[in-house]
């Protein structure tokens, strides 16, 4: 029957999408993505406004959050990402996919 069909059809690509794109935990503590930055914005004091910046930009597909020091002193970075390539133990940074939020 058409409805059978559409079962099998939903869970065929469901599976598809599951291997295609990875899942991640919400949020990923002490983990970052290191490259394919499309935006690096400071002053965001929590990894949840991070993610809210993340699911705004269209572009945007995972982020990193973080404290970083230099000479200038320390601050607070979301680093919004094009791709998930270069996931690394990063402590003290906590990182998503979009959505995680």
């Amino acid at each position: 029957t058409m409805q059978a069909l559409t079962i099998l059809a939903t869970a065929f690509l469901a599976t598809v999408l599951a291997d295609i794109e990875p899942r991640y935990e919400c949020p990923m503590i002490d983990q970052g993505f290191y490259g394919h930055d499309i935006d690096d914005i400071h002053k965001v004091y929590s990894w949840e406004e991070c993610g809210l910046i993340c699911s705004l930009q269209h572009k945007c597909r995972f982020w990193s959050w973080g404290k970083t020091s230099d000479a200038g002193g320390s601050y607070h970075r979301c680093v919004l990402k094009d791709s998930d390539a270069g996931l690394r133990k990063y402590t003290g940074w906590v990182s998503g996919s979009r959505g995680c939020q």
